[in-house]
């Protein structure tokens, strides 16, 4: 197929006659050939694009089988992160081109991003000159030349029509005036064939970061307060007894996305996170979020194609003002892979109010240690969030009717969920996790709204009220695609649930933790143990069936209840890995996730790492932190 291809290749992209002759080596160098196992197999018989890495000076990858469970391991070294996004790169050696091996059976687009190094020779203020090429063995052709401005700090993106390929090579390099090469940073291309299947699915996971449930209609609030995932629900499934691992952003979101508790990895293999383990299976994945405790210097760009963080303009924007933005960046994506298996993750603190700086006491008192809980104070808070809550519901009705017209000529599965509440006065707590006047597990900081909706595939209109956990998604998405599961998830498969609307087997309860409080929610009772430094337990026992708003404490006139279900605690704790300290059979070898905190632990208690690529936080991520509301 040599000159043929080469020949309809160049007509087809630069309208000109094949240009191999007049540039053996100049620009791009001279050839390699590309080492490793492919990277991506998509599903079944839908391999329009297998991927090789050249690894250079790298392992090879191992590939992905539909057999194995095996897979390698994503690490930060594996990501380039230009401005505020983060894209899996391609392995290279300074001063020499990159290359990927391609096979494409269908015309379509490829999509390419590039940025300049920090370290390159090539002075800021100059360009220099970027191509790809893409030879097929025999021959090679031009596909796209481009200038790469000196100094930029974003991702320079390129879109490229392609014919029908077989396979070949595409072949990426930078040179300067001189001819030089100049060193730059290539995200992996990511190819969009045109009608290869209308039936590719589409996988939605959004994140409504401190949504309570008992604010969501269908979930305890009234009708008008958020129509839109009231509809939403009717339409799909509720979950309204879904709590959250934590009671705070990092840990809640390292359950949702890795199916496991946070500071607790396994013992043999690695941790596969959803986009990893979508990616190695044929999806594309991308992800938009606001930063902070969900950016990239936690790791959370692991497995995703393209992560991007929204962050606002300081005095100029709020979160709530970004989400928009943000649906419609995700509508650019779901237009762009319309016929390729495509996972978008969504994140927003739209209704995280610490970010709004709309209320003036929140600059004048020393928030939140001083804030007085007066009725009045209470009363603003709760008539701000409820704003929040409003105004974010309204954003996402059009966002919403645009999937219900999608999920009418591709499969549709979209998982609404938040990552922990907030309390407003209850059990005289302001606020979640560590930054709160106390440090709970009552409700109002645990209890999240799950909606499950996907017309034709997922069973409409029902309600569930089992106990579920965020590490419960991730493996159902998977098994409700059809796709392997990784070994390193533990959370519980709700498939059948999912797909047949059917309650399925019986569930142990669900867990949540913040520091050294754990607790247990099962169908009717509620157990939370307070751990103090001195090892001695707090027991708090509620009949949440009676009492759901948990003011009765029964622990000290039901002992022996508190013993059994303290030690179903352990052993649902056990089946995520959790071990205890001898001696005590709820303890966990456990450090809290703030790890400031980690030099006032107990001896005896071993500090776990966090699944962060990084510790050293760069000043942006501390900066959009502290907008936040947190410190680190």
């Amino acid at each position: 197929m040599g000159v043929g291809l080469s020949c309809l290749l160049a007509m087809a992209l630069t309208g000109c006659e094949d240009d191999s002759a007049d540039e053996p080596d100049g620009i791009l160098g001279s050839s390699r050939e590309a080492v490793g196992e492919p990277i991506a197999a998509p599903l079944g018989s839908r391999d329009w694009l297998v991927v090789w890495s050249t690894q250079l000076s790298m392992p090879p990858v191992p590939s992905v089988s539909e057999e194995s469970d095996a897979t390698a391991a994503l690490t930060s070294r594996d990501y380039a992160r230009f401005g505020d996004v983060s894209k899996r790169r391609i392995p290279f050696v300074p001063g020499e081109p990159s290359m990927f091996e391609i096979e494409a059976r269908a015309a379509g687009t490829l999509h390419m991003a590039t940025g300049r190094t920090a370290e390159t020779s090539i002075n800021v203020g100059d360009a220099v000159r970027c191509q790809v090429r893409f030879g097929d063995g025999s021959r090679s052709s031009v596909v796209t030349t481009f200038a790469l401005q000196g100094g930029q700090r974003a991702w320079s993106e390129h879109a490229v029509e392609l014919p029908a390929l077989s396979a070949g090579r595409l072949t990426f390099a930078c040179h300067d005036g001189r001819s030089q090469p100049a060193n730059a940073v290539w995200a992996r291309p990511l190819f969009a064939p045109r009608a290869a299947d209308e039936s590719a699915p589409a996988v939605i996971l959004i994140s409504l970061d401190t949504l309570r449930a008992d604010y969501v209609s269908g979930f305890g609030a009234p009708e008008e307060l958020t129509p839109a995932l009231a509809r939403l629900g009717r339409e799909g499934q509720r979950f309204v007894a879904t709590t959250s691992e934590s009671t705070w952003t990092l840990p809640s979101h390292v359950s949702l996305l890795t199916s496991r508790l946070h500071e607790f990895p396994p013992e043999e293999g690695e941790i596969v996170g959803l986009a990893q383990a979508l990616s190695d299976q044929g999806f594309v994945t991308v992800g938009l979020t606001g930063g902070g405790y969900v950016g990239a210097a936690f790791g959370f760009q692991l497995g995703f194609d393209h992560y991007a963080e929204y962050l606002p303009l300081q005095g100029e924007e709020t979160d709530i003002d970004l989400l928009p933005r943000v649906l419609d960046d995700g509508r650019v994506w779901l237009d762009r892979f319309a016929d390729v298996p495509l996972f978008l993750f969504l994140h927003t603190y739209a209704v995280h109010e610490p970010t709004s700086g709309e209320m003036a006491w929140l600059r004048e008192v020393d928030f939140p240690a001083e804030f007085d809980l007066t009725p009045a104070g209470l009363d603003d808070v709760r008539a701000h969030y409820d704003q929040l809550v409003r105004r974010t519901d309204h954003i996402l009705e059009p966002f919403f009717e645009d999937l219900r017209q999608l999920a009418k000529t591709r499969p549709v599965t979209v998982v609404i969920v938040s990552d922990h509440g907030e309390a407003f006065g209850e059990h005289d707590n302001f606020r979640h996790g560590n930054g709160g006047r106390l440090v709970t597990l009552h409700d109002e900081v645990t209890r999240v709204p799950m909606i499950v909706w996907g017309p034709g595939h997922i069973a409409a209109a029902k309600v569930f009220d089992r106990p579920t956990m965020l590490s419960d998604i991730a493996p159902s998405i998977l098994s409700t695609l059809g796709l392997r599961v990784p070994a390193s998830m533990l959370g519980d498969d709700l498939g059948p649930m999912w797909v047949e609307g059917r309650s399925g087997s019986a569930y142990e309860g669900s867990i949540s933790q913040i520091e050294n409080n754990w607790s247990l929610r099962e169908s009717e009772d509620k157990l939370i143990v307070s751990i103090d430094h001195d090892g001695s337990e707090r027991f708090e026992l509620y009949d949440i069936s009676r009492d759901p708003g948990e003011h009765i404490n029964l622990a000290d006139n039901d002992v022996s209840e508190v013993a059994t279900i303290k030690i179903r605690l352990a052993e649902r704790l056990a089946d995520f890995g959790v071990s205890a300290v001898p001696g005590e059979p709820i303890t966990p070898s456990c450090v809290p996730c703030d790890p400031k905190k980690a030099a006032a632990l107990p001896e005896g208690l071993v500090k776990i790492p966090a699944p962060s690529t990084d510790l050293d936080i760069d000043e942006g991520t501390k900066k959009r932190l502290e907008a936040l509301g947190y410190s680190y």
